[in-house]
């Protein structure tokens, strides 16, 4: 079961990495490189 639960979060994981790359460069766009970088860095 363990090995199910963690191929799912690699999955998601790695299927969201592409999605927050599309919206990388409309947000440092609209807001600047540091706001980004923070939240980044939060997140």
């Amino acid at each position: 079961m363990l090995a199910r639960v963690s191929s799912l979060d690699f999955l998601v994981s790695y299927g969201l990495v592409h999605v927050g790359l599309a919206f990388l460069a409309p947000a440092i766009d609209a807001f600047g490189w540091e706001p980004v970088l923070a939240v980044c860095a939060l997140v």
